[in-house]
């Protein structure tokens, strides 16, 4: 029998990063936060106030800044506790790079979780931004990285003349040189941004290693020591600083990358660079977005850091340095979801009823005869393809009954004991591929459009029947003109428990599974609700596509204050006149929405 706790397993909330997020015994997802607790259909009844000229409201951001305290405060809790417990005297200073989201309301909300936390900038722009909202909290660390050209450390010398805690990340030869020309030893305060020679795997590892785009190479790194040195700068120098990528899950790669660092760190300290005081590890920390990884992963990530500074000090008496990280994902990705509209639900094949699928055999007898996968791809084979010269009465009927032959082929396909290989082949692709897809008000290209460029996974959650089995996956594709235009993955969840969705697709495996679509509990209710996608809030809102002149969902805050949750719409949807605006075309009027002569011309 199917519980909620099942539900809440496959779907990965209650647990991990989708802490805040549950599932009540009505099969409803609950959102949570700050100890107060709302179901989501709840939460889109009070929406629709906010869009009194709707029936129902349009698909929308749900921004919930206080989900960036509630990082926050984990993660300066954790490596505060575990500091503490080992006896290490170095301080946690931790630094946010904006570049993960720029936006005012993210990068204030930080600020406001706590006093400790300085900023990153990787560009002009970016510190433009932070010298404009530190204006009142000069006392706040600004790391200053990125390519450095003389306008920008004359930047870094107003600011520093103005007051500002400007710390300056050396990644090259000509950036140290303009530091000597425009700034002062006394303004100065330097790290040295070095290439981590080791190797690290994922999307992002080539963030680390000689061929990193970032950083100095050993002869630079040792040509910029001599400048520094000739310069006078020695006690100008108090932080090293590289990066290992993002999503950084392999505890071993990570300690050998906090090793090579704490090396570096001793051996300048040898050198007699007695002001260094500070190792900067960058980011790395991961999110959790399929709810694969084993462990609190901010705890192995601290305990893997601490542990391996405190073995490597130990020949230069136990010196610790002050641990800086930059991590971003891990701080806002929690604090933006997609609540996505549904528009038209569809199926691939023509309608069948269940008592059709019984006399299937009658008519298909070899269905009877299959006993194993070779069997079962040979008949879909042949079935699967279409004949020459059809009608189009004749083709309903084919694709009615493929639909049907293709339902009983896969759930006999699901029940062996397929391999990964078997995955791999085309037929098997298409036999596994889900009957049904879901047409959402949205644009993955602008909600998720790292989903599009570097393949991340998100996951996508029912709002109701989750007390249900699921009773298939569908896909879910958004209103865009491009193929590309669909976010549909299930990874199922690691584990010795076999849980199925009706149709036979496994959601739990002893080995990692990947599928098409997402499960859902009751197909004929999907059109009452909404479609939950959260983990958005890093990255996606700086690096969106207005792909189709598709804009900007409205933004709807969601706050708890005095205990209750309260919604604002903060930011209306994008209009088509400044979508048009954009890209050389004016209105004339949004009753008579054409070009006019004069923008033609």
């Amino acid at each position: 029998m199917w519980t909620v706790e099942d539900s809440k397993f496959i779907y990965g909330v209650d647990q991990g990063d989708l802490y805040f997020l549950s599932i009540n015994e009505q099969g409803e997802m609950v959102i949570e936060i700050e100890g107060t607790k709302m179901a989501m259909p709840d939460l889109i009844a009070k929406v629709s106030k906010l869009f009194p000229q709707r029936k129902i409201p349009p698909s929308f951001t749900l921004r919930v800044p206080q989900l960036i305290n509630e990082q926050i405060d984990e993660l300066i809790d954790t490596f505060d506790s575990y500091i503490g417990e080992t006896g290490y005297t170095g301080k946690f200073k931790p630094l946010y790079p904006i570049k993960v989201n720029q936006h005012k309301r993210e990068v204030t909300q930080v600020l406001k979780a706590s006093p400790r936390y300085g900023l990153e900038a990787g560009t002009k722009s970016e510190l433009f931004i932070i010298l404009k909202v530190l204006r009142k909290q000069k006392d706040r660390i600004v790391m200053c990285n990125g390519v450095k050209d003389r306008e920008y450390i004359q930047i870094v010398r107003n600011a520093i003349e103005d007051g500002y805690r400007v710390h300056i990340s050396i990644e090259s030869i000509t950036e140290m040189k303009h530091v000597i020309q425009y700034l002062t030893p006394e303004q100065t305060v330097l790290y040295l941004r070095i290439k981590p020679y080791v190797s690290m795997h994922g999307y992002w590892g080539s963030s680390s290693g000689r061929n990193s785009k970032f950083g100095l190479n050993i002869d630079d790194l040792n040509t910029v020591i001599g400048m520094i040195k000739d310069a006078g700068l020695i006690n100008s120098l108090v932080g090293i600083h590289a990066h290992p990528g993002s999503q950084v899950a392999n505890t071993y790669e990570l300690a050998q990358y906090f090793k090579f660092m704490v090396k570096t760190y001793r051996f300048l300290r040898k050198q007699g660079f007695n002001g260094l005081e500070t190792i900067n590890f960058g980011g790395g920390l991961p999110i959790d977005y399929d709810g694969r990884l084993p462990g609190n992963n901010l705890d192995l990530y601290s305990r893997t850091m601490v542990d391996a500074i405190m073995e490597g000090t130990k020949d230069i008496g136990g010196l610790h340095p002050n641990i800086m990280i930059e991590a971003g994902r891990a701080i806002t990705a929690h604090s933006s979801m997609l609540i996505i509209q549904p528009l038209e639900f569809h199926g691939i094949f023509p309608k069948y009823r269940r008592e059709e699928l019984q006399e299937l055999l009658n008519r298909f007898p070899e269905l009877g005869l299959v006993n194993s996968i070779a069997d079962i791809l040979t008949v879909w084979e042949r079935r699967n393809l279409i004949p020459d010269n059809l009608t189009l009465t004749e083709l309903n009927t084919y694709e009615k009954d493929l639909g049907m032959i293709k339902y009983y082929l896969r759930k006999e396909f699901l029940s062996k004991l397929f391999t990964l290989d078997h995955l791999k082949l085309e037929s098997v692709k298409n036999l596994i591929t889900p009957d049904y897809f879901l047409l959402g008000n949205f644009s993955v290209f602008n909600g998720a459009c790292d989903y599009v460029l570097i393949g991340q996974y998100f996951p996508i959650l029912p709002m109701i029947d989750l007390h249900k089995q699921p009773e298939t996956l569908i896909r879910l594709v958004d209103i865009t003109c491009d193929s590309d235009g669909e976010i549909s993955i299930y990874r199922t969840k690691v584990s010795d428990r076999d849980l199925f969705t009706e149709d036979g697709y496994p959601l739990s495996s002893k080995d990692p599974l990947e599928w098409k679509g997402f499960p859902v509990g009751d197909t004929k209710n999907l059109m009452q609700s909404y479609i939950l996608v959260p983990l958005v809030g890093a990255y996606q809102d700086v690096i969106q596509f207005d792909h189709n002149l598709i804009g900007d969902l409205p933004d709807v805050e969601c706050k708890i204050i005095d205990g209750e949750i309260d919604l604002q719409l903060v930011m209306q949807a994008t209009n088509v006149q400044e979508l048009l605006k954009e890209v050389g075309y004016v209105l004339e009027n949004t009753d008579n929405p054409y070009i006019s002569k004069e923008e033609e011309e």
